[in-house]
C-alpha cells in the first residue's frame, strides 16, 4: 500500500527553487551591486564589499545543491 517516492522530484520543489534562483539573480545581486557601488568604499572594505554579490551566488548554488543531494 505504501509506495516509496525516493528519487522523485516534486513539481512544487522544483518551482520553488526556480523562483528562488530568479529572485536571487534578478533582485538580490543587482541591488547588492548598486549598494556597494554607491557606498563610496575604499581599500580592504571595498574589496570585501565587492565580493558580496559573488558570495550571494555561491550561497544560492550551495543551497540548490544541498536541496537535491539530501533526498
Amino acid at each position: 500500500m505504501l509506495t516509496s517516492k525516493r528519487g522523485q522530484f516534486s513539481i512544487g520543489g522544483i518551482v520553488a527553487v526556480v523562483i528562488g534562483i530568479i529572485m536571487l539573480v534578478a533582485l538580490a545581486v543587482p541591488v547588492t551591486q548598486d549598494v556597494v557601488e554607491s557606498a563610496n568604499l575604499t581599500g580592504t572594505t571595498a574589496t570585501i564589499a565587492n565580493l558580496l554579490p559573488l558570495l550571494l551566488i555561491v550561497g544560492g548554488v550551495i543551497l540548490v545543491a544541498s536541496l537535491y543531494t539530501n533526498r
